[in-house]
């Protein structure tokens, strides 16, 4: 969940979308489309969390695929290729990156995905503009939704149920505290923030991932 928390694609999309939206239209109907683009964020959320989470619960039929010693490595192997392409790859490197957030998406992809955030009038726009940002960092979530599933498959189904739900909660959670943040200030101060706070957010992400490996690796070896 933290590390969900801390992934820059979909709220900083969010930022220029409602940046966007608020510029050519009243606060009101800047509000309204934003909880269009957290819907659409939340959907998509949803639906792989709980799709993985099937995929994981109907794997545990299988009385050998959680015993194998291949799946704990292969989990380990995953968390700290994801903690090495978070360091050096999730914001973009160089000395034209160095002052500015542009994240691992191609150039061209990102033109897209920023014409889109400025262009989209409806609450379908909205929504559909939430579903594809989330796609896009689903090499970063994917990994989570996994091992989340891999630990509560077990648990009780009421217990599981509330995991889930606070888990796609917190996802969103970024995106309202961004919202909450235009109320008193622009996208140009959001902007200075992330570019100050982006080698904290590198090494939170960093290590986070590095530690999930870990855990798998203490908690396979004992």
């Amino acid at each position: 969940m933290l590390i969900q928390g801390f992934l820059q694609l979909t709220p900083a999309t969010f930022a220029i979308f409602y940046h966007s939206t608020l510029a050519n239209f009243s606060r009101k109907k800047a509000d309204d489309e934003s909880l269009s683009f957290i819907l659409g964020q939340e959907i998509f959320t949803a639906i792989i969390f709980l799709t993985v989470y099937s995929l994981v619960a109907f794997s545990f039929q299988d009385p050998n695929f959680f015993t194998t010693r291949i799946l704990p490595w292969l989990l380990t192997g995953v968390f700290i290729a994801e903690a090495i392409s978070v360091f050096f790859f999730y914001f973009r490197r160089g000395k034209a990156a160095k002052n500015s957030t542009k994240l691992f998406l191609a150039r061209r992809s990102a033109a897209a995905l920023t014409l889109h955030t400025k262009v989209a009038k409806s609450r379908s726009d909205g929504i559909a503009l939430g579903l594809i940002t989330a796609s896009l960092e689903l090499p970063f979530t994917l990994p989570l939704y996994v091992i989340m599933s891999l630990c509560i498959t077990s648990l009780p189904a009421m217990s599981i149920s509330l995991l889930i739900i606070l888990y796609i909660i917190v996802a969103a959670l970024p995106l309202f505290a961004t919202r909450l943040f235009f109320v008193h200030h622009n996208l140009a101060i959001i902007e200075r923030l992330r570019i100050k706070y982006k080698p904290f957010t590198r090494m939170i992400l960093t290590v986070s991932y590095l530690l999930i490996a870990i855990l798998i690796i203490i908690r396979t070896t004992l």
